[in-house]
């Protein structure tokens, strides 16, 4: 009983943190998601996958040509300030 006791506090203690790191949330200026996605979609970049935000930018997985790409967009302004392929 105690083993299980012991694996339970391990895996609470490993979970907890990661927690903790995924309340980034955007701040109150900056736009609606829907404006992003809606303004991203304008540009061409019709199949959104994935949708994050984390360290003060939204990132976004998206294909376009048939080709994988990460942007991270500023949630402020919606300007994309970095494109890059994902592997």
């Amino acid at each position: 009983m105690k083993l299980a006791t012991i694996i339970s506090i391990v895996s609470v203690l490993t979970i907890l943190p990661t927690m903790v790191l995924a309340g980034d949330k955007p701040p109150k200026d900056s736009k609606p998601l829907s404006e992003i996605v809606k303004s991203l979609e304008e540009q061409g970049f019709k199949q959104i996958s994935e949708i994050e935000f984390d360290d003060d930018k939204w990132e976004v997985d998206v294909y376009k040509d048939n080709q994988k790409l990460e942007l991270e967009v500023d949630p402020s302004s919606g300007k994309i300030l970095s494109n890059k392929v994902d592997d």
